[in-house]
C-alpha cells in the first residue's frame, strides 16, 4: 500500500481506448498474420513500439531489448553505414538495401515519407492515424503509407547451395550487393565439409513452423534433395537443434545437428533428402535458473 501512495502521482490511468487508440493499420496487419508469421519495418515512428507489442506485431525494434552486436551491424548495414560500437538501439531510417530486409523477413514498411519508386515495394495505402508519444503525453497525427515488400522470404525457406566466405566484413557486403539473392545459396562462414547437387532444375523443397515460441521452435521441413533450411532468427550459441527423420508418419530420433551461422546473422541447419522434424530450444535456461540460486 506504500509503494502504491508513493508512486500514484507517477501511474497514469487512463481508459484503454485513449491510450492505445484505434489504428486501422494495426487492424489490417493483425488480420494479415492469421496466413503466416512476418515482421513489420516501422519508420520514423510510424509505429510505436508499445502499440505493437499490445497487437502482437513482430517489429525489428522490440521495447528495448538487449541488442546482439551482430543485429546491430546488419541493421546499421541496412542502411549503408558501420556500426561503431553506439550503445543506442539500432533503427532503420533509410532502405539502401532492400534485399537485408528479405532475409529479416520483413513484409510491410511504415512510413510517413514515400519510397524510391526504384525499390522492390508497392504502396497499399495511406492512412492518417494518431500516436502517442513514447512518454504518453503527447498525441500526434501523422499520415503513414504501408508498403508491400514484394521480394520478403518466409521465417523459413530451403536452399540448395551454398558459399564459404570465413571472414565476416566480406559476407556483410556480399549481403550488401544489388545482385545478391538469398534464394540462389546461403553464405557460410565454416565449411561444412559437404557436397550438394549442382542442379538448377525446379525444386519443391519445402519448410513450415509448426510451432513458435521464445524459447522452442518446431519446423517439418520436406527435402527433395539436400540443402539447407533457413530460418530468419538470430544466430546464438545457446540455442540447439534435434532432428527427427519421418516415414510414413512414424518419426525417428537422428539426435542432435549443428546450428550454422547463415548470411551474417540468421540460423540454418544441413538435412539429407527425406521428411523432417526440426526441434530448436533454448539449452540454457536450467544454466540461468543455477546461477540465481
Amino acid at each position: 500500500f506504500d509503494l502504491w501512495v508513493f508512486g500514484l502521482k507517477y501511474i497514469d490511468t487512463a481508459p484503454i481506448s485513449k491510450v492505445y487508440p484505434e489504428n486501422e493499420i494495426y487492424d489490417f496487419i493483425k488480420d494479415e498474420y492469421k496466413n503466416e508469421r512476418f515482421r513489420v519495418l516501422g519508420i520514423n515512428k510510424t509505429m510505436e513500439p508499445r502499440f505493437a507489442t499490445r497487437n502482437g506485431i513482430e517489429t525489428l525494434d522490440g521495447i528495448l531489448p538487449p541488442n546482439l552486436k551482430s543485429y546491430a551491424e546488419y541493421i546499421t548495414a541496412i542502411d549503408d553505414k558501420t556500426f561503431t560500437g553506439d550503445l543506442s538501439q539500432p533503427i532503420v531510417r533509410t532502405i539502401v538495401h532492400p534485399q537485408m530486409l528479405d532475409l529479416l523477413n520483413v513484409k510491410y514498411v511504415l512510413t510517413s515519407e514515400e519510397l524510391d519508386e526504384d525499390k522492390p515495394f508497392t504502396l497499399l495505402f495511406s492512412k492518417n492515424v494518431t500516436n502517442l508519444d513514447i512518454r504518453k503525453t503527447l498525441y500526434y497525427n501523422q499520415t503513414v503509407n504501408v508498403y508491400q515488400n514484394d521480394n520478403y522470404l518466409p521465417r523459413v525457406f530451403v536452399v540448395n547451395n551454398f558459399k564459404v566466405i570465413p571472414d565476416r566484413n566480406e559476407i556483410l557486403g556480399e549481403i550488401q550487393k544489388d545482385s545478391f539473392y538469398p534464394r540462389d545459396f546461403v553464405i557460410l562462414e565454416n565449411n561444412p565439409q559437404i557436397i550438394v547437387s549442382d542442379n538448377n532444375g525446379n525444386d519443391i523443397s519445402q519448410a513450415r513452423i509448426d510451432y513458435y515460441s521464445p524459447n522452442k521452435i518446431t519446423i517439418s521441413a520436406n527435402m527433395a534433395r539436400p540443402g539447407f533450411v533457413i530460418l530468419s532468427e538470430i544466430w546464438y550459441p545457446d540455442w540447439k537443434a534435434y532432428v527427427s527423420e519421418c516415414h510414413d508418419s512414424i518419426c525417428s530420433d537422428k539426435g542432435e545437428v549443428g546450428i550454422l551461422r547463415a548470411n551474417y546473422l540468421f540460423r540454418s541447419i544441413y538435412l539429407d533428402s527425406g521428411k523432417y522434424k526440426i526441434y530448436l530450444v533454448y539449452s540454457n535456461l536450467n544454466d540461468i535458473f543455477q546461477r540465481l540460486k
